[in-house]
């Protein structure tokens, strides 16, 4: 399957030993331009003994679930620059396995749940499911809320196609806007007032392209973080998405921010990049914003790869995922098969992605 720009995920790199496995860097998983779904050759594919393991899975399942596992972003910022560690590998290459009901709960809090199916979205070379980014805003919030912090985040609902119409009016988008605002806050009246917060974040999800506005209520401005650096119309997926700030809704008084890491190719992980500004910025005024991000290419796509384990063992690893313990035993089962196994089964599930998707959709 092409998924339009996917980027470097060739597998084939696998040592036979289970212990460099699981201690394995995904950037040393990185070698060539091969697609993911390339990932092994003709010879290997072999279906029928790829559901054998599956199989031998679910009669092999324990109940070994570990206390001490954790991500090492709990109330913490995600680190652009360092290694993916031993517990983000085991739980990320589970994940991209895709083993088990995909319509299995994978994150339940209090206000919040989440299936498989969704959560595998976050697997190299798929654009990140809007529901993914929602639980992001959740999981940040509880966050902000623990530290006391000053910052809220909204998820993808709040501003949609229906504001960004360009035939409404702006006073009519205003009203779409407070309605859905109102609604998303709870009917609370201190949330709904911003009284005590600095910065409100709202991802947008436009034409199937995600970015991120930002209200800065400090300086009662909008600021605008697209890690598409064109401004000039462009055709994607058959709708024109980039004339200037016109494209972002009519947004008044816009700052659209320089980002240096910006892209012209990518367009599978602007899910990705939304979740990381959601994660990272403050002020455009902080110098050192990000500077750890590199500019489009290789390198950069080897940051991107990182970040989805990352991202993805923070929130299932999430204090506030009362589905933590249950969940952590079936990667550390996985984490036991045999190396030729686990590639089998990583091969066998990207091959049929689409398919498990749309089967459930």
């Amino acid at each position: 399957m092409d998924n339009g720009n996917s980027p470097n995920n060739n597998f084939s790199s696998f040592n036979s030993s289970d212990e460099d496995f699981i201690n394995m860097d995904l950037d040393a998983l990185i070698e060539d331009d091969k697609l993911y779904k390339e990932l092994f050759s003709e010879e290997n594919k072999n279906i029928a003994e790829t559901e054998d393991i599956f199989r031998s899975y679910e009669i092999e399942q324990t109940n070994t679930a570990s206390d001490v596992w954790k991500s090492p972003y709990e109330m913490e910022q995600t680190n652009t620059e360092s290694d993916v560690t031993k517990v983000e590998n085991i739980i990320s290459f589970f994940l991209y396995s895709m083993i088990g009901n995909p319509l299995d709960l994978v994150f339940v809090s209090e206000n919040f749940i989440l299936s498989r199916l969704y959560m595998e979205t976050l697997t190299l070379g798929i654009k990140v499911h809007s529901n993914v980014i929602d639980l992001w805003s959740h999981i940040l919030n509880y966050e902000e809320k623990q530290k006391g912090n000053k910052r809220y985040y909204f998820d993808t609902n709040l501003i949609g196609e229906d504001i960004l119409k360009d035939s409404l009016s702006f006073e009519k988008k205003f009203d779409i806007f407070k309605e859905k605002m109102i609604s998303s806050m709870g009917f609370n009246d201190d949330l709904i007032s911003f009284k005590d917060f600095d910065m409100v974040y709202f991802p947008i999800k436009h034409f199937g392209h995600y970015y991120l506005l930002v209200l800065n209520l400090k300086e009662l401005k909008f600021l605008l973080l697209d890690n598409n650096k064109i401004i000039e119309s462009k055709s994607f997926g058959g709708a024109d998405l980039y004339v200037g700030v016109d494209a972002y809704g009519g947004v008044p008084d816009l700052l659209k921010l320089t980002l240096k890491w910006a892209t012209k190719e990518n367009h599978i992980d602007n899910g990705i990049y939304v979740m990381l500004h959601m994660d990272s910025y403050i002020d455009e005024k902080a110098s050192s914003w990000n500077d750890t991000l590199l500019p489009e290419g290789e390198e950069q796509q080897k940051q991107l790869n990182r970040l989805r384990s990352k991202f993805a063992t923070k929130i299932l690893l999430s204090n506030l995922n009362m589905m933590k313990h249950e969940f952590i035993k079936h990667p550390e089962n996985f984490d036991a098969f045999p190396i030729e196994d686990k590639k089998r089964v990583l091969q066998f599930a990207y091959n049929n992605w689409f398919k498990r998707y749309f089967d459930y959709i």
